[in-house]
């Protein structure tokens, strides 16, 4: 009887974990297919929305989307927002490629054309604000020589972006606001952001230069890079060429970089003090590169860069002749950059026009040959599309896409200041942007300016549309349109 109930229990206890394991097996297969349904449910979901974030990629909320060219074209309910995660659902009507529009409280309005629905995430770049932040302060370090022949001075600029090299001006390297310098009795305007250290020196009769003191101005507050280069440039020379009325494009090639500083400075109010160093950096490394063919009445700059934190920094700046031979001043340690901008030499100071260019920024290998994009003529407005030229191609040189921008222009004499009002990225560099038309609003009233920019990319792959376009960019050509 024992013997009897010890097999019944035997085989109860066998049947039982045999009934465990199978709803466990059961359960896990469930638990697995469960798994695999919401991975599928969430990358489907993925591919049927869209995000919008901002440059730092915090997701934006109550962002208003427009799919298409105008509401309800080319369907009923293509005016979208996004959600608290920034997320909007993509429109079952959305079935080809159409132009995104967004607007959100404090961002610039954009549009990327000829987009299809593939669970992209979209950039927002923040308004820029109107006020400025002044940095101001003196120099130090500097072993001046006096009566030399030379002049010491120190130049302080904010650490320089690819993006906004691609639309290089003098105003960058040289503030637009002057301070006065008294010589002889007389007093002479000099960029603001330029230092010079007391020095003796002879120009017909001894003279005394003394301005200790820079200033400079920031968008914004916060951590900011600022570079403050060392260097030097003869004193007749310079000084013969600017009485006879030269323009500092004629004498920029005097003027020579040795060294320098790299400093992060905190601005917290509205004037903010900081003394810079002049003599951490020494340059004393030399590369050649051959300068691309020119018009003669085209002016080409070029510029050595090295890049430290991705920041970047001049190390030399000159003028060069068309289709020949020149060496620049560059930083040891990483591969420098070498920027070379073309310009119509009768656009380079001021006035209409004076934004047109062509930009190259590629490594600076020794006898590197930089190949430029023609210049753009003024685009055009017809209608509603603006209509650019399409620059021959380069070989080597992917298209990366457009980029254009609308700005309202205030003037105060000879000031102008430019307001954004709507960026516009297309992947193509087709002739023509059509624009769309935002929901209930009419366009701007005042005088405005149309910028366009072909860009391209020695990179073999494709770059994202948005903010970032410039960051792996190699070639640009730019030029826009007042009206």
């Amino acid at each position: 009887m024992k013997f009897r109930k010890l097999v019944l229990f035997l085989s109860l206890s066998t049947m039982l974990a045999a009934c465990s394991k199978d709803d466990g097996d059961d359960q896990g297969q469930k638990k697995q297919s469960e798994i695999a349904a919401d991975e599928l449910k969430q990358q489907t979901a993925s591919d049927h929305t869209l995000t919008v974030t901002n440059t730092q990629g915090k997701a934006l909320a109550k962002v208003k989307v427009l799919v298409g060219s105008a509401l309800n074209s080319p369907f009923a309910g293509n005016f979208l927002e996004t959600d608290s995660q920034g997320r909007v659902i993509v429109p079952a009507d959305w079935n080809q490629a159409l132009p995104v529009s967004f607007k959100a409280a404090g961002y610039l309005k954009s549009t990327y054309l000829a987009q299809t629905p593939q669970g992209q995430t979209y950039t927002l770049r923040a308004e820029a604000s109107s006020t400025s932040y002044e940095l101001s302060g003196s120099t130090t370090g500097f072993q001046v020589k006096n009566r030399d022949g030379l002049v010491d001075f120190g130049l302080i600029i904010p650490a320089l972006s690819r993006s906004n090299l691609f639309n290089f001006q003098v105003g960058m390297i040289l503030s637009s606001k002057n301070d006065s310098m008294s010589v002889l009795g007389q007093s002479f305007s000099i960029p603001a952001n330029i230092s010079v250290p007391t020095q003796k020196e002879s120009y017909i009769l001894p003279i005394t230069l003394d301005k200790p003191g820079y200033r400079m101005d920031f968008p914004a507050l916060g951590s900011q890079k600022v570079f403050t280069a060392r260097g030097q440039f003869p004193l007749k020379k310079v000084v013969d060429a600017l009485r006879a009325k030269k323009s500092v494009l004629d004498v920029i090639n005097e003027l020579q970089i040795q060294g320098g500083s790299l400093k992060e400075v905190v601005l917290k109010t509205g004037k903010n003090t900081a003394q810079l160093p002049v003599n951490e950096l020494n340059f004393t490394q030399k590369l050649s590169f051959q300068s691309p063919l020119v018009d003669s009445d085209q002016v080409t700059l070029a510029m050595a860069l090295s890049e430290f934190q991705g920041a970047l920094f001049p190390t030399d700046i000159k003028r060069t002749l068309s289709n020949a031979a020149s060496t620049m001043t560059v930083a040891a340690g990483s591969t420098p950059l070498l920027l070379a901008v073309l310009k119509n030499q009768s656009e380079f100071e001021s006035g209409v026009g004076a934004d047109r260019l062509s930009a190259t920024l590629i490594p600076f290998q020794n006898k590197v040959a930089p190949q430029m994009l023609a210049l753009l003529r003024n685009p055009q407005i017809v209608g509603k599309a603006l209509k650019a030229d399409v620059p021959a191609s380069l070989p080597g040189v992917q298209i990366a896409g457009s980029f254009a921008i609308l700005s309202k222009i205030e003037r105060n004499g000879a000031i102008e200041k430019l307001t954004r009002l709507w960026e516009i990225y297309s992947p193509t560099w087709s002739e023509s942007l059509d624009l769309p038309e935002w929901p209930g609003e009419s366009a701007a009233t005042g005088p405005k300016r149309w910028e366009i920019s072909r860009v391209g990319s020695v990179e073999s792959k494709k770059l994202d549309l948005g903010p970032g376009l410039f960051e792996h960019a190699s070639h640009a050509t730019h030029a826009s349109v007042d009206f």
